[in-house]
């Protein structure tokens, strides 16, 4: 994660993340901080965690959100679903930026928490790995939780920008986690060529009696 102590020092301040310890280290008390946010000079992303002052594009800005709340969730959370397709550059349909969420293995413990959602999965070594720091789900497996989660259009979608990330069609099979609604990937959704694509496939299967 790019981090930078000091709110107005950094080449692009909008996409640099400081903390609010970093910000005390300087000698920025809490009530400054609380100025910077009401002046529009710093924004806050997740508790604790700040960029400079802008507006950025919205990928831009939940990726950065992404990252900080990353680094704000311990207890081997692993980055998951949309905010895994964030840091690993896949091309959604429609994605939802509403929540950051997190995988974790085991039985019980899913939860939403603010904008931090927890599913309960079971989770594999190879399901996961470390991208700039950040423990997350592989390219394989967020494509495969969001074809669960999502509707036909936005899995194909997911699944050809997969494909041309260089993940493999062994990678996708079928025998992957269940989702939270119990729906299973039956492994046959054909390729779309890119957003454009797939919000036109959309477009006419809605249109469709």
């Amino acid at each position: 994660m790019t981090t930078n102590s000091d709110p107005f020092a950094a080449p692009d301040p909008m996409r640099e993340i400081r903390t609010r310890k970093q910000l005390r280290s300087l000698g920025r008390s809490d009530s400054t901080i609380r100025n910077y946010v009401n002046n529009d000079e710093l924004v806050r992303l997740w508790a604790d965690h700040y960029r400079g002052g802008g507006t950025l594009e919205v990928d831009d800005e939940y990726l950065l959100t992404v990252r900080a709340a990353a680094d704000n969730t311990h207890g081997g959370l692993a980055v998951s679903h949309c905010a895994a397709a964030a840091l690993r550059g896949l091309e959604l349909l429609k994605p939802d930026r509403k929540y950051v969420d997190f995988t974790t293995s085991g039985s019980s413990g899913g939860k939403k928490s603010g904008r931090r959602r927890v599913h309960v999965r079971r989770l594999e070594a190879e399901d996961v790995t470390i991208v700039d720091g950040v423990l997350c789900t592989t390219i394989a497996r967020t494509a495969l939780d969001l074809v669960l989660a999502g509707t036909y259009e936005q899995g194909i979608c997911v699944l050809d920008s997969a494909r041309r990330l260089g993940v493999s069609q062994d990678e996708l099979n079928p025998q992957r986690p269940d989702s939270d609604e119990g729906r299973e990937w039956n492994g046959s959704a054909p390729p779309c060529h890119g957003p454009r694509s797939c919000r036109s496939r959309s477009a006419n299967r809605t249109a469709a009696p």
